[in-house]
């Protein structure tokens, strides 16, 4: 038995330049969601309508390094999705 699931509702969790990083780094990989067979493996279901995309965490640009030059755009979308991936991973894991 599982216990029921909740909601947290976080104020501020998430800053308007991290939901567009992500935005940005999932829409060329986004696709239909598929669940679990129960065997290991993955189908599609019917019932689900869900999109998902596999982001990679680039965890070495979680602190932007003190640089004389402005970072690139590219860097700051690592860094801000590794800032909010630190933020979840240390909110699930307290």
């Amino acid at each position: 038995d599982r216990s029921a699931s909740r909601i947290h509702y976080i104020e501020n969790f998430i800053s308007d330049q991290e939901c567009r990083a992500m935005e940005q780094a999932a829409k060329p990989k986004l696709h239909r969601a598929t669940v679990a067979d129960g065997k290991g493996g993955s189908h599609f279901s019917e019932n689900r309508k869900a999109m998902q995309a596999g982001i990679k965490v680039h965890w070495d640009k979680e602190h932007l390094e003190e640089s004389e030059e402005a970072p690139n755009e590219d860097s700051l979308t690592k860094h801000h999705i590794a800032t909010l991936s630190r933020r979840v991973y240390d909110y699930a894991n307290r």
